[in-house]
């Protein structure tokens, strides 16, 4: 072997481990400096002018984990010993060769441990504002000649405390970040199961956040919602599934519409049954007031209840105050037959005549609990013939009004006056004609 081919080898073997060590370095520096140092930057970015505080008790790297930070905490300046976010821990996973080659970072996925959040009134309402400059920061962040993009964020065990009677659990939610060719149009994808006072709620949505007024776009779905009213009312035959597609835009104000199915238990497909329904939504609520406008609120449940709801309730979020009037149809008594047979106790009666709602309303504080649904009932030329047992109840008319409250699922709490006539009472041994008389 000559000497010009042995110093080229030399030369060449030299240079290899000159660029190995240059990238080795790179990795050390790139794993261990600047992404850490970046994480915490970002972090101060978005909280440390704000008035909090971060604590952040170690950030280092795990060849197997990438960036690990652990015990981060996030406090208010004025009350550091009760943290609004405290996380147990971060892992951070780089893409460590694309972003040396790219000169960006590049992260395949970030996740967070055991978060707590936990919101007052107060900060929920700078929730927007906080989202509003995250975004402004990602958007400064493109100009960079260093910037970093998120492939997945996965977030187990999570926790968000809303109010002392109000939280939220999650097992798991999973973020994906999708880079469309417009920057604009860059879209987050989540999904996930949130618990909510024992009812687990499938999520699975879009934000696009990078628009000038960020998008939401999220299908919520419950399989037998556990409400007061219905799991009390109902307990044995019916439940409530809520499949409901919500959007709105992050302002000062949020419109969300949606749709609640009602349906029988173990009877899905069971053609007739009188507990089918649908609740349609669309509310919107002012950041501002804290009012919620409901545009429209409608129940309709088989072909016997038709009602609708609009109006307003105050300070949503506080005292909860109640202002709706509502409008119900017309309820022909001859459609009552068609679902007797779920109910054997009216299985072989006959009726006829018509039921008429009017002044309907739901007025009330939600803070002083005592939330009402009030109006008044017409009896117009409604028959009962009883068959069975001979009983007939003929040319019954009367208009009572009643007030129910809200606050209590049961009978109980359920107040009713008003005249009532009956032209014809019968039974086979007995005949009464003409019948008035009041009713409390």
């Amino acid at each position: 072997m000559s000497f010009a081919r042995i110093r080229i080898t030399k030369i060449f073997v030299f240079t290899i481990a000159i660029l190995l060590l240059l990238t080795f370095t790179s990795f050390i520096v790139l794993s261990r400096v600047i992404i850490p140092q970046k994480l915490h930057s970002y972090i101060e970015e978005v909280f440390g002018n704000k008035g909090y505080e971060i604590e952040i008790k170690k950030i280092g790297f795990n060849i197997l984990s990438g960036v690990v930070g652990n015990q981060v905490k996030v406090s208010q300046k004025s009350n550091p010993e009760s943290p609004i976010i405290s996380v147990s821990k971060i892992e951070v996973k780089p893409d460590l060769w694309p972003s040396l080659i790219k000169g960006k970072i590049r992260i395949r996925g970030i996740e967070i441990h055991n978060p707590v959040i936990t919101y007052s009134k107060e900060e929920l309402e700078r929730l927007k504002r906080h989202i509003t400059e995250i975004i402004d920061i990602k958007k400064r962040e493109e100009s960079n000649s260093l910037h970093t993009e998120v492939e997945h964020l996965e977030i187990n065990n999570a926790e968000i405390k809303l109010s002392p009677e109000l939280s939220l659990h999650s097992e798991k939610l999973i973020v994906d970040f999708l880079d469309a060719e417009l920057k604009q149009e860059k879209t987050i994808n989540l999904s996930g199961v949130i618990n909510i006072q024992n009812n687990e709620i499938e999520l699975k949505g879009q934000i696009k956040p990078f628009l000038d007024t960020p998008f939401i776009e999220i299908k919520l779905t419950v399989n037998e919602l556990n409400t007061g009213i219905f799991s009390n009312a109902f307990q044995s035959s019916v439940k409530l599934d809520a499949v409901s597609l919500v959007s709105f835009q992050i302002s000062d104000k949020i419109t969300s519409q949606g749709v609640v199915d009602i349906k029988p238990k173990g009877a899905d497909r069971e053609e007739g049954s009188p507990f089918f329904g649908k609740m349609e939504y669309d509310i919107t609520y002012d950041e501002i007031t804290e009012n919620a406008s409901v545009n429209s609120l409608s129940l309709n449940i088989y072909d016997l209840i038709h009602v609708s709801f609009a109006g307003v309730i105050e300070k949503l979020l506080g005292d909860g105050v109640f202002n709706l009037e509502g409008k119900g149809e017309q309820l022909k008594l001859e459609k009552v037959e068609k679902i007797s047979k779920w109910f054997p106790t009216i299985s072989q009666v006959k009726f006829s005549g018509s039921v008429d709602p009017s002044d309907i309303k739901i007025v009330g504080s939600k803070k002083n609990k005592d939330v009402t649904l009030s109006g008044r009932i017409s009896l117009n030329s409604v028959n009962i013939n009883d068959n069975k047992y001979g009983i007939n109840l003929n040319g019954l008319e009367g208009i009572f009004d009643f007030k129910k409250s809200l606050d209590d699922y049961t009978t109980r709490g359920f107040h009713a006056e008003g005249k009532v006539s009956l032209r014809q009472a019968s039974t086979n041994i007995l005949n009464i004609n003409n019948v008035s008389g009041r009713m409390n």
